[in-house]
């Protein structure tokens, strides 16, 4: 399988993070489930992009992107979160995005998965997470400071 490259997003990646954004099944993982608006997800992205304490970036095997992954630095370390395109689910694309950015990043790491996504949760703990506290459908992920 080819190498994941991970680049920085920009606003013309805005239409395919709306519909990787509002897919069904991606939605159902989410914090927020409902689904967004094109002007509130064009809001969200040109900020997102905007904002010096976020990574975001669109992780591409062979050209093609397949997922995007992002860390949001605070003053404790850097919140991850990632999202696998509907057509490359199943692949281990988002072990291998996720592992990639984890690498480059120091500091205490987390994530919030939501109790039924047994994949996120294996990618969690397959970046050094591991799950700290369970409550109202969210598991808490944490790796410590290294």
């Amino acid at each position: 399988m080819s190498d994941i490259v991970l680049r920085p997003a920009e606003l013309t990646d805005s239409d395919r993070l709306f519909q990787w954004r509002n897919d069904p099944q991606t939605r159902a993982a989410s914090r927020k489930p409902g689904g967004l608006g094109r002007a509130e997800h064009q809001a969200w992205l040109e900020d997102a992009v905007s904002r010096p304490d976020r990574q975001l970036l669109i992780a591409e095997v062979d050209g093609v992107a397949v997922g995007t992954v992002r860390a949001d630095r605070g003053d404790e370390g850097c919140e991850i979160s990632w999202t696998v395109a509907p057509a490359a689910r199943g692949q281990g694309i988002g072990q291998r995005m996720v592992l990639q950015l984890v690498a480059q990043l120091e500091g205490r790491l987390w994530s919030e998965v939501r109790s039924g996504n047994q994949a996120s949760s294996r990618i969690a703990e397959s970046a050094g997470m591991r799950l700290v506290e369970q409550k109202e459908g969210v598991k808490y992920y944490v790796r410590d400071a290294r």
